[in-house]
């Protein structure tokens, strides 16, 4: 199966997920650390999961951008 430029799907489809299991596992890795280590140590007390989870998941924005534009839609 082709898409309309003439290039193979399933490498895309491929990379497609590659690309966001890695920002899933990023988005994981920051809530986590900043939950557990990094509010504590800061002392912050209001809502640290809600801020923790938030900032994990904004910050893979920027690697799904580029992750995407280099590996699923070259």
């Amino acid at each position: 199966m082709r898409n309309a430029n003439g290039k193979a799907i399933m490498p895309q489809i491929v990379n497609f997920m590659v690309v966001n299991m890695f920002a899933l596992l990023q988005t994981l890795l920051i809530s986590v650390v900043l939950v557990r280590w990094l509010f504590p140590e800061w002392g912050v007390i209001d809502y640290p999961e809600a801020i923790a989870h938030l900032i994990g998941v904004l910050a893979p924005v920027v690697t799904r951008y580029f992750g995407h534009k280099f590996l699923t839609f070259r």
